[in-house]
């Protein structure tokens, strides 16, 4: 270290240059988090910016784990919806990336199942989903099993599997494939799409040890003033073709 700063002093003013690295260093620290993963993954469309959310951390018993931050928290989540991939000549699936960003400092739950993330806007259950306007008629599949993804209404209790956590500042991606045979709907520079994500409840901690008294007798997932949050419209892109004649 001694070495760099003599190098650095000898191309120039001392002074200058330490407030110089100083200032890097803020930049880093207060810009970097929310700022270079949207650069990074707008210069290289193939790079997400933030873990996969079939990877974030998975809940703990809530029961006795939980963020107090998190929970004091108001609207700690936001939302933002780019358009990954679209074909007009119908070759190729459209994709679409869903970031969920914890803008706090503490640790965010959320429910996520990616067999239950739909299109449409399901007022009576919890997760995330897709909102198309003028509308679509399309159904995702997100294990390919032949059956469509959907939702479980009413829900007010979810299995830990169905929670993931953020951790402060962190933001994870979901990307979801719209086949190419379900997009004729869909019309360039016209057609618009958001995500949302709603949450019905703080849903219901369970008791997994008799012998240990519950500290949070819900789960945590009541954050969400009026339980939804969505994100600003995407607008479908307009796809240019050459003309070779």
């Amino acid at each position: 270290m001694a070495e760099i700063l003599d190098a650095l002093r000898r191309d120039g003013d001392s002074s200058n240059t330490i407030i110089g690295i100083v200032i890097l260093v803020l930049m880093t620290v207060f810009v970097a988090p929310d700022v270079l993963p949207q650069l990074v993954s707008n210069s290289l469309p193939f790079i997400d910016e933030g873990l996969p959310c079939t990877l974030v951390m998975q809940a703990e018993d809530r029961s006795q784990h939980q963020s107090l931050i998190g929970r004091s928290a108001s609207d700690p989540l936001t939302i933002r919806t780019e358009i990954a991939n679209y074909s007009a000549d119908g070759t190729s699936p459209m994709v679409i990336r869903v970031i969920i960003i914890n803008n706090t400092i503490g640790t965010v739950p959320f429910v996520f199942n990616p067999n239950q993330v739909v299109i449409g806007n399901d007022t009576n259950s919890s997760g995330i989903g897709l909102i198309f306007n003028p509308p679509i008629t399309a159904t995702l599949d997100y294990d390919r099993n032949g059956i469509a993804n959907s939702r479980v209404a009413g829900q007010t209790s979810f299995p830990l599997s169905d929670i993931k956590v953020l951790g402060p500042l962190q933001r994870c991606v979901h990307r979801v494939e719209i086949p190419a045979n379900q997009i004729a709907g869909v019309q360039q520079g016209v057609t618009r799409v958001r995500a949302y994500y709603r949450i019905l409840g703080a849903g219901t901690s369970q008791q997994t040890n008799a012998a240990i008294p519950l500290i949070y007798t819900d789960q945590g997932l009541g954050v969400i003033s009026g339980g939804f949050v969505e994100s600003a419209d995407a607008v479908i892109p307009v796809t240019a073709f050459a003309n070779t004649q």
